[in-house]
């Protein structure tokens, strides 16, 4: 499992990665027919067979490259909520040769014009809903509603949103014509960028990382190996729409690290409900092309305070800041190593130098360790560290805010809660600060009395449960939500 370099290798058999595209990939499986059922579209109810997909596929690429004109390897934007059009269009887009950009679909105008600008998308595939804020963000960057009209395609999965009269909709580019292929299967194919996926920019602005066809095949191989429980006949939901437990069989968590208090509390809740569940964790990047570990269901409740196994093909190291490895069993920074790992960041040497080894590592900029079973545990962002300096001495102590956050979620009063490092001048020390939202809202706490004692019976909590260097010396704030980044790789 580890070699003299302290190298942790997954403990699975290495998976072959076929050298072929993400459409291709697709496709692949001949033991679903063309009528077995790849999405059923929430919003219209509307199913779609994998025939369906296919066939809406080739025909939107036929029309990106004979309507919309767009080049091989020309970067198209996608900004909409999920639904099967999304997919459709992603997959059309690849299948035409574009290059395809993501954007959170909760961005602002200003959020928006970065990424157009730093990816150099011309054509953006909108949904209804981020129709108006991309008319904002077009008209902020001086581009008139003419040539906002050539730029903008509307994906409206219902049809009925109204107002959108001389726009272009998505089904005007269908039924024109349809390529016989995607614009290219063969098997070098996989050497491609085909992705810009922007980082959560947790250093400084967000980057767009370069991901090409093998990134995304080896994450599917990888994940359809590990989670051999999702059978062709699961339904996996991103977010619950119901309020029946008794069919959820697995809880993924993955963002940010769960503290067992916290994956223990969640699981009996459910229980109660009538859940018959696992709760496992995982860990991944949008550098990684999504999860480097995985729990087996069998070792969650033995491994519940973990991040899971690397999966297969993967690699890692703990290392110090001075790049040499940490001794077993200790905390360092997290590198990884494999198929699903980026290239690098678009149009970024710096960053990409900065971020990744000439041998292909990537500093995660995550803290964390790997126990004996080769399990790893993330414990926070190296740079989301507070460094708390002691009073009497001159030693500098780490304080995860994860730790600290996940311990009060177990609090019985508290209902969310984000922990920050907060500067003192008199000490030249930064300290803890917690930021709670009590259950019930601020309003269930009656008076500034009772609202200062809630406080400091969440100071004295702490204090019983960590060591002093984690004491919350930056009070506690009472607030009524913790606001949270819509992307799945960033908590708060």
């Amino acid at each position: 499992m580890i070699s003299k370099e302290r190298i942790y290798r997954s403990l699975d058999t290495p998976l072959h990665i076929p050298k072929i595209s993400i459409f291709s990939h697709v496709f692949l499986n001949k033991q679903l027919g063309p009528e077995h059922p790849a999405f059923v579209d929430v919003a219209s109810g509307r199913p779609y067979s994998r025939e369906n997909v296919h066939s809406l596929s080739l025909q939107l690429a036929w029309a990106v490259q004979n309507i919309l004109h767009i080049n091989k390897d020309e970067v198209v934007a996608i900004l909409s909520v999920n639904s099967a059009l999304w997919a459709i269009t992603f997959l059309g887009c690849i299948a035409a040769g574009a290059r395809i950009t993501t954007i959170n679909s909760a961005y602002t105008p200003t959020e928006l014009q970065y990424q157009l600008k730093d990816c150099g998308a011309y054509h953006v595939f909108v949904h209804p809903l981020q129709f108006t804020v991309l008319k904002e963000t077009f008209k902020s960057m001086g581009v008139s509603e003419v040539e906002a009209r050539k730029r903008i395609i509307i994906i409206d999965p219902l049809g009925t949103y109204t107002g959108l009269d001389g726009w272009t909709r998505y089904e005007d580019l269908l039924d024109k014509g349809r390529l016989q292929r995607e614009q290219i299967s063969n098997p070098q194919l996989s050497q491609d960028a085909t992705l810009l996926c922007y980082s959560s920019g947790t250093s400084g602005l967000s980057k767009g990382v370069e991901l090409f066809h093998r990134n995304v095949i080896s994450v599917v191989a990888m994940c359809a190996f590990k989670m051999d429980y999702l059978t062709p006949t699961a339904t996996v939901a991103a977010v619950l729409p119901f309020f029946d437990f008794s069919s959820l069989k697995v809880l993924a968590s993955g963002a940010a690290p769960a503290s067992e208090g916290l994956a223990l509390a969640v699981y009996n809740r459910l229980t109660k409900r009538g859940a018959n569940v696992s709760v496992v964790q995982g860990w991944g990047m949008t550098e990684t092309c999504a999860p480097s570990t995985s729990t087996p269901l069998n070792l969650w409740r033995t491994k519940i305070n973990t991040s899971g196994a690397l999966m297969p093909n993967m690699e890692a190291r703990i290392v110090r800041d001075d790049g040499t490895d940490v001794p077993d069993g200790e905390v360092g920074e997290i590198w990884v190593r494999g198929p699903c790992v980026m290239k690098g960041y678009w149009h970024n040497d710096e960053a990409t130098k900065e971020t990744m080894t000439a041998d292909s590592w990537l500093k995660t900029g995550d803290i964390g360790t790997i126990d004996g079973d080769g399990f790893l545990t993330v414990i926070d962002r190296k740079k989301e560290l507070i460094k708390y300096k002691q009073e009497t001495e001159s030693t500098v102590l780490l304080v995860p805010p994860a730790e600290l956050e996940g311990l009060l979620l177990t609090h019985p009063n508290i209902a969310d809660a984000a922990v920050i490092g907060i500067w003192s001048e008199a000490n030249s020390s930064e300290y803890p600060r917690a930021y709670i939202v009590p259950r019930g809202g601020i309003s269930s706490l009656n008076s500034d009395k009772d609202k200062a004692a809630f406080c400091e019976e969440v100071e004295a909590w702490i204090r019983k449960r960590v060591a002093k260097h984690k004491y919350l010396r930056g009070g506690v704030r009472l607030v009524d939500s913790i606001p949270k980044n819509m992307s799945v790789t960033q908590r708060v």
